[in-house]
Order: structure tokens, then sequence, then C-alpha cells
């Protein structure tokens, strides 16, 4: 065969051919899948099977997830919500509104107690050592001190601190008290009951040097047996005595009386001026009484009732008379006190008197000595007539 000649040129464009018969048409298009494979089938034709996922990876950062797929990423949050509940020592624990299954919290508790050092072991877990030596203020042990006021609620029952040989001391301060029946003790030991706050069993009989107790107004004192009666002193010379005197005098007598009650009894003797007596017809009534000052003879207000003078009377054609009687003085100060004996007024009566003067007009004396204005009483209250006497003596 000879070599291929050279291409001629291009021809002009044909007129358009008559259409073709139509091509195969699609009837019907099915998948299928099994496991990770699909296949097609058109046309009653099924093609050959491909992998549905061709590659798949989870990935986890934080509380995101992410799925890739086919090269395909998609993420989404894990955990939307989280609960923890307790009730007592059961714990609940609700996940994405999920709830799980309670459990205990503390399985098992143990406190060891090693000399002063406390270990506490939970679910098997042992703490570190805590030393108590320091916190130990148990009072059977050692000393303490309170940090604030403290109450004990007995309620019905008893309180009861018993020992063999040992002693219970209290001992407050110079100002501290111990109350009994009052949260407000007055004294360092105050007892107050509605009646008998005090009973004391077993008492034996004191000597006679013995002190006495003596009550007021609640306070227990003692009382020495050497002040059971109290003797009152004597001026030397006394008070002179006029009559018809509307003031009082102090006679220079007085009596000093611990706290307590005392009936105190005066005898005092009653002169004129001798060699005198008194007229036939007249006599003198005289007053007396204890004050608390030697300037105002009014009587004292210690005195317990209506009885506030001691009065005697100096009868007719006498030498002498005897002034006596007594009264009760409460003295409420708490201290000693002094008591001042002073005369009151005096009245006299009968015609042997001119009247207001302050002595007689005319009085015969021994002998038939005639003196005029001298029936006053002299030396009242003076201890040198050995008759005269001021005593008191306690009483409850």
């Amino acid at each position: 065969m000879g070599a291929t000649g050279a291409a001629g040129s291009n021809g002009s464009i044909g007129t358009t051919g008559p259409t073709g018969a139509a091509g195969p048409t699609v009837l019907t298009v099915s998948n299928t899948s099994s496991a990770n494979t699909l296949t097609t089938t058109v046309n009653s034709v099924t093609g050959i099977g491909v992998a549905i996922i061709n590659s798949h990876t989870l990935s986890m950062a934080g509380n995101t997830l992410t799925s890739t797929v086919n090269g395909v990423s998609a993420t989404a949050s894990v955990v939307t919500g989280v609960s923890n509940t307790s009730s007592g020592n059961t714990l609940t624990t609700t996940v994405n509104g999920v709830t799980g299954t309670a459990v205990n919290m503390i399985n098992t508790n143990v406190l060891t107690m090693t000399g002063t050092t406390l270990t506490s072991t939970v679910n098997g877990v042992t703490s570190a050592g805590v030393n108590l030596a320091a916190l130990d203020s148990n009072i059977y042990t050692t000393d303490g001190t309170l940090s604030g006021n403290r109450t004990v609620i007995m309620a019905a029952d008893n309180l009861t601190f018993s020992s063999t040989t040992g002693n219970m001391i209290f001992n407050p301060s110079s100002t501290g008290r111990v109350g009994i029946g009052t949260a407000s003790p007055t004294n360092t030991l105050s007892v107050v009951a509605a009646s008998n706050p005090l009973y004391l069993g077993g008492l034996q009989n004191g000597a006679t040097t013995d002190s006495t107790l003596s009550i007021l107004n609640g306070v227990v004192r003692k009382v020495s047996n050497a002040i059971h009666d109290v003797i009152g002193g004597l001026s030397a010379g006394g008070v002179t005595v006029a009559p018809n005197q509307t003031s009082g005098a102090y006679t220079g007598d007085s009596i000093i009386l611990p706290p307590g009650k005392w009936l105190v009894s005066v005898n005092m003797l009653m002169e004129p001026l001798w060699p005198l007596f008194t007229p036939s017809n007249s006599s003198i009534w005289m007053q007396s009484t204890f004050s608390t000052t030697k300037t105002s003879q009014s009587p004292t207000t210690d005195i317990v009732g209506n009885n506030t003078l001691i009065s005697g009377l100096m009868p007719p054609s006498s030498p002498y008379a005897n002034l006596s009687g007594s009264m009760l003085i409460n003295n409420a100060s708490g201290a000693n006190k002094v008591y001042y004996y002073a005369t009151q007024s005096s009245f006299a009566s009968g015609s042997g008197f001119a009247s207001g003067s302050s002595g007689a007009s005319s009085t015969t004396g021994v002998g038939g000595t005639t003196l005029t204005n001298a029936v006053s009483l002299v030396n009242f209250g003076s201890n040198a007539s050995g008759e005269n006497t001021i005593l008191a003596i306690p009483v409850q």
C-alpha cells in the first residue's frame, strides 16, 4: 500500500438529517441497604453494592463530642445537666434528666483515741491526728475557767455530790455570793424561801462562853454572851428638874445598844433638894424618855409601840420616890447605837405650889426651917445615890 495522500479541504455543511429513533427509557430505580452496603437497581438491573460509611470518627474535647462521617463533622454537648441531692446519708445524682440509684455517702466512720490524739477514719480513709491535750477542760481531771454564764437545768432530777473524805469548797471572791432560792444574793450566802428557809440538824449544847446568833431583817449576826445584858452609863451629877417643867433636859446618862430589839428598863431616884419634903398637899409627876441626840429630847423613833415615856410620881410629904418602867427599843441600824436618857415634862399639882411656879411658895423643912422655891428634884440620873440603873435585855 502506498502512502496516504494529503487531506482535502472541508466541504460545506450538509443539511440536517432525519430524527433518529428514541433512546432507552429509565422506568424504575430502587436503593437497598444491608449493613453498610448500598445497592441500586435501575430498570431491574442491579448495580454493584458500594459502602455507605466510608469513614467515621468520634472525638471528645471537654464536654463537646465530635462525630465525623465520610469527612462531614457534627458536634454536641455530652452532658447537658447534672444535679446531686442528699437526704440523711443518701446521695442521688441526676444526669441529663436521668436519675441514678441512691448510694450511701458515709459507709463507715470510726473515731480512735490514742493517748490525747484523736483520729477519724471515714470510708477507710484516716485523717491526720489531732492532739486534744490543750482542749481538755474536764473538771474531773483538770481545773478550768468559765467563759460565760452557765445554767444546769435539773428538771425533776437530783444533782448529788458525794465524797468519802473530801471537802466541798465554795470560795467566792470578795464580791461573789452564793444564792439558794434566789438569783440575786445580797450576802455571801443568801438563803431565801417562802417560809423557814434554814434548818440545822444535829445541833449540840454549847458552852457558856459560846456566842449566840441574832437575826435582823434576815441577816444573821453573832452576839457575844458578854453583851446579853447591857448596862447604861450614869453621869456624876445628874440634872435638876423643876416643878411644872415644860421642856426636857439631857441627864448625862446613856446606853449603847447593839443591833436588835432590847427591853430597856429604868430605875431612878426622885429626891427634892435635901432636907426638903414635898408639900403635904402636893405631888409631882415626871416623865422621861430616850433620844438619839443630846440636844433634842424627843423620843427616838426606834421605840416600838406607843410606850415612849417612862414616868414616876413624887407623892406628898415624901423625901424620896422612885421612877421606874421599861420600853422596847429596836436598833435596826446594823451597828451599835447610842441612846441618850432625858427628862420630859414635870407636872406639879396641889395648893403647895403657886400657879405656874417653878418651885414651892412655902415649904417647911426638917426642924421647922422655912425654905422658899426649893422643891425642885435634884441629882436626877446621878450615879451618886447607888440606886439608879439603866439596864437592857435582848428580846426576840
